[in-house]
């Protein structure tokens, strides 16, 4: 009875997952690419300067909701290694 467990991991090393949940609209909104990530981003000039795609790091970015216009921050789960 585990469930979604390579999904709900909350560790350092984990997949970060490019899910950024709107908690004002519910919105979820899904990142495809960094050029992506840049062009939505609060703070481009962030992005620009991360050094890896990965936590902490980019925990630190927030976009704006694509359906609200709200700044959101990605969920905190990271997906299993052999999700990558």
């Amino acid at each position: 009875n585990m469930g979604d467990w390579c999904i709900s991991r909350r560790r350092f090393w984990g997949l970060p997952l490019p899910i950024y949940h709107c908690e004002d609209c519910d919105h979820l909104n899904v990142i495809g690419s960094t050029v992506e990530l840049r062009e939505r981003a609060v703070n481009p000039d962030m992005v620009d300067a991360l050094p890896e795609l990965h936590r902490p790091w980019i925990d630190e970015i927030e976009i704006t909701c694509e359906k609200c216009n709200k700044p959101v921050k990605r969920v905190s789960e990271v997906g299993d290694c052999w999700l990558d």
